[in-house]
């Protein structure tokens, strides 16, 4: 049984990576690496406006990796940071008329390639591979 966990981690690792370089493939025509595609996202798709430390801890990713990403992004016009109403010492992040349309177009190339990954398995397949990986995600938050 030991062995098949190492295996389930590995076979888990690889597919991440594989996902992201294809995913890097798919965004880098776009002038942007798969991790500002990612922040983009988090900021296209929030229901409510986002500061830094949110937009961190949304992404999996540390503080002064999410200003660097930021940073790059605002430098590309493609978000800006304004003051928070709330608390003068945060801003807010906003997605610009350009960074949303540049998201909405490399959206088409993300949903191809998830097209061509989902060709591979049935509907019923696929609802099980998302309800075993939605169980095992929220094992992993709750660890420890």
């Amino acid at each position: 049984m030991q062995r098949n966990r190492t295996e389930l981690n590995a076979i888990i690792y690889r597919i991440n990576k594989l996902l992201k370089m294809q995913t890097q493939d798919a965004v880098r025509k776009f002038g942007i690496t798969t991790d500002q595609w990612i922040v983009l996202g988090r900021i296209y798709n929030s229901e409510e406006n986002m500061n830094q430390k949110m937009l961190a801890e949304s992404c999996f990713k540390e503080k002064a990796a999410i200003t660097r990403i930021l940073d790059i992004l605002e430098k590309q016009g493609l978000l800006e940071r304004r003051d928070s109403p709330a608390d003068r010492r945060e801003y807010l992040i906003y997605i610009t008329k350009k960074g949303r349309e540049l998201y909405e177009q490399s959206l088409v190339e993300i949903e191809k390639l998830e097209g061509y990954v989902n060709e591979t398995f049935s509907k019923g397949e696929l609802k099980e591979i998302m309800t075993l990986l939605a169980r095992l995600e929220k094992a992993l938050m709750t660890w420890n």
